[in-house]
Parts: structure tokens; C-alpha cells; sequence
């Protein structure tokens, strides 16, 4: 260790742990992107405390206890958008991995020219820059439809005449237009490149892919009516497609359970058991 000066900044970093971890796979791997994951562990932890403080004013505000404009009720969700905004603009702008393709390139153990790799190398830059381009408009479409539909439903809370339940509604079914015509795409990518081979495969993850989505859509249509009155029905009849996701993830905990209960592998058994009953516990 004495010898190798990463070795030694491991070590006066994290330790005697630190230096082991780095001789395994994983733990090598965990330190190279330790900044990466520390990053987004803040990220998260905002978001979460942000989320709560919304739902902390959006409870006063509903009780009375405050007279704010649901406009200052939104503004924690606001600073989440932003957020969302600013690390879809860092994961557009921020240049292609060129050693994560050398990497790539000498894993493929391909015995071509330099001229050739060279070739090689620079088609996958260009595929990896338009993907990330097109996976970074896709995002800031998706946090600016969202920040729209949050406008939306506060200027419809202050004022309920001000605008209608369509026109509140309709960034959110842009919105979920979007998602569905991304899992449509993926879903017609894994076909294409032949991923799913049988026909009752396609048709289950077509299902999965698609499904959550939709249900998501046929609920927010039942609340944009029922909101305007153009259907009568009771809060309850309007989610029942909530129901029924219930009911979906329910069956699949029930029959997760039963498959770990056929399993000759004890030990498999009894994990798969132990959280089957602890995702029941949670559901």
C-alpha cells in the first residue's frame, strides 16, 4: 500500500475497510462513484423534506388555519421542479464518457486496426451524444408539463371558475402521453431486436408496460369530470381504477408467496416468504 498512491488515499479516507473494499469488484466499483451516489442521496433527501413541508402546508391550508394563496402552498414543489430542472440541464450538457466507450471497446476483444476502432469509437460518441440529447429534452418536457399542471391546480384551488377541469388537466395528459409513447417505443425496441420470443411473452410485457399508465390515465379523466360535475357519482366510484391497482400488486404479493412456498431451497423459501409478508404488511 505503502507504494501505491491510490491506495494510500483510500486509506486516509475510509481506512482499513476502504483499502478492502477496493480490492473487490464491487467495492472498487462503489468508489469510483461515490461522489455520484453521494450526490444523489442529497438530491433525494431534499426532494423528500420538500414534499413533506407541502403536504405540512397543504394540510393547514385546507383546515383553514391558513389563508395563504395556493400558490405559496405550491412553492415547495416548485423548488422540487427546479431541482428537476437544473439536473435535467447537467445530464444534457455533461460530455460523453470516452472511457466508459475505451472500456467498452477493449471488453469486445475486437481484433481490428487502430483505424477501424477509431471508426468505431466515434459512431458510439455520436449515438451516446444523440441519446442523451433526446433523453435530456425528453426530461425537461416532462418537468415543464409537470410545473405547468401544479400552476394549473393552484390557480383552479384559488378560484374554481377561473379555468376549467380540462384545461387543468391537460399538461398532466400530455404528460402521461409521453410516458405511454415511451414505453411504447421501448416496448417496440425489445421486439425488434427480438428480446421477447414468444407471442403470450409480448402480450405480458406489453401489459406491464403499459397498464400503470393507463390506469393512471382513466383515474385523472374520472376526477377532471367529477370535479366539474359533468358526472355525479360518488368519490368512491371515481377510484376504483386505484382499486384495482391495489388488487393487482395484492394478487401478485398472494401468488409471490405461493411460488416461494413450492421452492425446495429453504433458504429461498424463507426469505421470498419473509418479504411477500412484509410487502403485505406495507400494502
Amino acid at each position: 500500500m505503502g507504494g501505491d498512491p491510490k491506495m494510500r488515499q483510500i486509506y486516509d479516507k475510509y481506512g482499513t475497510m476502504g483499502v478492502q473494499m477496493a480490492g473487490t469488484d464491487v467495492g472498487s466499483q462503489l468508489l469510483e462513484i461515490e461522489g455520484f451516489l453521494l450526490t444523489i442521496f442529497i438530491l433525494i433527501s431534499i426532494v423528500c423534506i420538500l414534499v413533506i413541508i407541502f403536504f405540512s402546508f397543504l394540510s393547514v391550508r385546507v383546515d383553514g388555519k391558513v389563508t395563504w394563496d395556493y400558490r405559496v402552498v405550491f412553492i415547495p414543489l416548485w423548488i422540487v421542479d427546479a431541482v428537476l430542472f437544473g439536473v435535467a440541464i447537467m445530464a444534457t450538457i455533461t460530455p460523453v464518457d470516452e472511457e466508459s466507450i475505451e472500456r467498452e471497446l477493449d471488453e469486445e476483444n475486437d481484433e481490428t486496426s487502430s483505424a477501424a476502432r477509431e471508426e468505431r469509437k466515434t459512431k458510439l460518441m455520436r449515438e451516446r451524444r444523440t441519446s442523451k440529447l433526446f433523453r435530456g429534452i425528453y426530461m425537461l418536457v416532462f418537468v415543464a408539463l409537470l410545473t405547468a399542471f401544479q400552476a394549473l391546480i393552484a390557480r383552479r384551488a384559488n378560484d374554481s371558475d377561473s379555468i376549467s377541469g380540462p384545461a387543468v388537466f391537460a399538461p398532466y395528459f400530455a404528460l402521461e402521453g409521453l410516458l405511454i409513447l415511451g414505453a411504447l417505443l421501448g416496448f417496440l425496441g425489445k421486439v425488434r431486436q427480438q428480446q421477447i420470443p414468444t407471442a403470450m411473452s409480448k402480450i405480458r410485457v406489453f401489459f406491464e408496460s403499459i397498464w400503470w399508465k393507463v390506469a393512471r390515465l382513466v383515474l385523472a379523466i374520472l376526477i377532471m369530470l367529477r370535479i366539474d360535475n359533468n358526472i355525479t357519482c360518488s368519490w368512491g366510484v371515481v377510484f376504483i381504477p386505484l382499486y384495482v391497482v391495489g388488487l393487482k400488486y395484492l394478487l401478485q404479493i398472494v401468488f409471490g408467496y405461493k411460488t416461494f412456498s413450492k421452492s425446495d431451497n429453504v433458504e429461498v423459501k424463507t426469505q421470498g416468504q419473509t418479504l411477500m409478508v412484509l410487502l403485505g404488511v406495507v400494502f
